[in-house]
């Protein structure tokens, strides 16, 4: 089962060893902002879940449970699914 959006928030805070407050100081938003968005009271916007995959080194798609891949460098060309004349 694919983990909600928050827990993985969360839990690439907690493997950073950040603090909510910290998040919140690199996301330029409050801590009570972070906080709701790992417990799923609220959804980030585009531009901070862009801002979030930049700061946690993972793909927005693995933020939204689309991949379980955490970044490019995890995937394949044949999991791209690019012709022959594409790559």
């Amino acid at each position: 089962m694919a983990e909600y959006l928050g827990v993985k928030l969360k839990k690439l805070r907690e493997r950073a060893g950040l603090q909510q407050a910290q998040v919140a100081k690199l996301l330029a938003l409050d801590r009570t902002s972070v906080y709701h968005y790992e417990y799923g009271d609220r959804q980030p916007s585009l531009s901070t879940l862009v801002r979030y995959a930049e700061i946690f080194h993972v793909t927005t798609d693995y933020l939204l449970g689309l991949t379980e891949q955490k970044n490019h460098s995890d995937t394949t060309l044949a999991e791209l699914h690019l012709s022959d004349d594409a790559i």
